[in-house]
C-alpha cells in the first residue's frame, strides 16, 4: 500500500532503495494534500476569486473610479480558474507539506540540528506569509494605482484589466514576495552551516544590496515604488540575517565546545575507570598466584611433619623433600684403564 511504512529501529539500517520508497510516500502524500486542497477551494472559488480581486478595489477607491476587468478570450476564464485553485491549494497545503518534508529530513538529523528544525519551519512559514501580506495589502494595490496614474494622466490612456494578465499577476507577486521573504532565513543557514562567514557577507553588502534591488525589480511591477517597497524590507531582513546568523555560530561554536569537554571527561573517566579495573585484576591474578604456592607446598609435605621438631634436631635429616632430577649421565671414570706399567712383578722375578 502506498501509505504503508516501514518500521525501522535505526536509520543506519535503511538502505538506498528504502529511503527512496519513504521519499516516494512523502511525496504521495503532498501530492494528495494539494489535491483534497484544490477540491476544497473549486467549491469556494467565488470566495477565491473576490479575495484576488479586493486589492483592485482598494486601488479603486483611491482613484475615484472603477476598474473593470475583462475576458479578451473564451479560454483565458477557464484557464484561469484552474491556475487560481492550483495556487490557492499550494498556498493552504503548503504547512501541511512542509510537515511531511520535516518529517522525511529528520531521522538524518543530528540532536542539534532537530532543535532548529521546528522553529526554522516555523519561521519560514510566516517569512513567506508576512511577504504574501506585504505583496497582498500594500504593493499591489500602490502598484495598480501609480500604473494607472500614468496610464490616465500622463499617457491619456483607457486603463483596461485584462482578466488573464491581472490574475497571473496577483499570484506571481504574491507567491514571489513569499519566496523573496525566505532569503534572509536561507542566509541565516547558510552562515550556520559555515558555507559563508559574516565577515565575507560584511564586506560584499554592497553587491548584496544591489542583488536585492534587482530581484525585487523582476519580481514587482515596472515601476519604482513597488518595487522599494520590496526591497526596504528585504534590505532589512539582510541586515538582521547576519545578526541572527553570527550569533547562532556562537551559540553552534560554544555547544560544540561544552559537547568536547565533555566527551574529554567522559574519556578520562572512562581510562581511569579501565586502569583501576585493571589494577584490580592484577591484584586477584597476585592473589590466586600465592594462594596456588601455599597449596603446592601443602600438598608436597608429607602427612605428621612436624617443623618444631625439625627446627630443634638439627642432626636428624629428612632429605629433601622436593623431588630431583634423574642423574642419568655416565661415570666415565670408571672406565678408564689403567695403563701405567706394574715393575713390582720384574723385581720378583729376579
Amino acid at each position: 500500500m502506498l501509505w504503508r511504512k516501514k518500521e525501522f529501529k535505526n536509520t543506519d539500517e535503511m538502505h538506498f532503495l528504502d529511503h527512496l520508497e519513504e521519499m516516494r510516500v512523502v511525496i504521495f502524500k503532498c501530492a494528495i494534500t494539494m489535491v483534497i486542497s484544490a477540491i476544497i477551494w473549486s467549491f469556494f472559488i467565488k470566495d477565491l476569486i473576490a479575495l484576488l480581486v479586493a486589492p483592485l478595489h482598494v486601488a479603486e477607491e483611491y482613484l475615484g473610479h472603477v476598474l473593470e476587468i475583462r475576458a479578451t478570450s473564451f479560454i483565458s476564464p477557464v484557464l484561469m480558474m484552474i491556475y487560481i485553485v492550483i495556487v490557492g491549494s499550494f498556498l493552504t497545503a503548503l504547512p501541511v507539506m512542509m510537515f511531511f518534508i520535516a518529517s522525511f529530513i529528520s531521522p538524518a538529523l543530528k540532536p542539534e540540528e532537530k532543535r532548529i528544525l521546528i522553529p526554522g519551519a516555523l519561521t519560514a512559514f510566516l517569512l513567506f506569509f508576512a511577504g504574501a501580506a506585504l505583496a497582498y495589502f500594500v504593493m499591489l494595490p500602490a502598484g495598480m494605482y501609480f500604473s494607472t496614474i500614468i496610464a490616465t494622466d500622463i499617457l491619456q490612456q483607457t486603463m483596461l484589466v485584462d482578466a488573464q494578465s491581472y490574475y497571473e499577476m496577483v499570484c506571481f507577486l504574491i507567491f514571489g514576495t513569499g519566496l523573496c521573504f525566505e532569503l534572509p532565513l536561507l542566509l541565516v543557514i547558510l552562515i550556520y552551516i559555515g558555507v559563508v562567514n559574516v565577515e565575507t557577507i560584511k564586506k560584499y553588502r554592497a553587491y548584496g544590496i544591489v542583488v536585492i534591488f534587482v530581484v525585487a525589480a523582476i519580481i514587482t511591477p515596472p515601476d519604482g515604488f513597488t518595487q522599494i517597497i520590496l526591497a526596504v524590507p528585504l534590505i532589512l531582513f539582510f541586515e538582521i540575517a547576519m545578526i541572527v546568523g553570527n550569533r547562532l555560530v556562537k551559540i553552534k561554536e560554544r555547544n560544540e565546545r561544552i559537547r568536547e569537554e565533555k566527551e574529554q571527561k567522559e574519556d578520562e573517566e572512562y581510562r581511569a575507570r579501565e586502569r583501576q579495573k585493571r589494577i584490580e585484576e592484577l591484584n586477584q591474578k597476585s592473589e590466586d598466584k600465592a594462594y596456588l604456592e601455599d597449596a603446592v607446598v601443602e600438598e608436597k609435605t608429607p602427612v605428621g611433619y612436624d617443623y618444631e621438631f625439625d627446627r630443634l634436631s638439627p642432626y636428624i635429616d629428612y632429605g629433601n623433600l622436593t623431588k630431583h632430577k634423574a642423574d642419568l649421565l655416565p661415570d666415565w671414570s670408571l672406565n678408564k684403564a689403567d695403563l701405567l706399567p706394574n715393575y713390582t712383578l720384574n723385581d720378583k722375578d729376579n
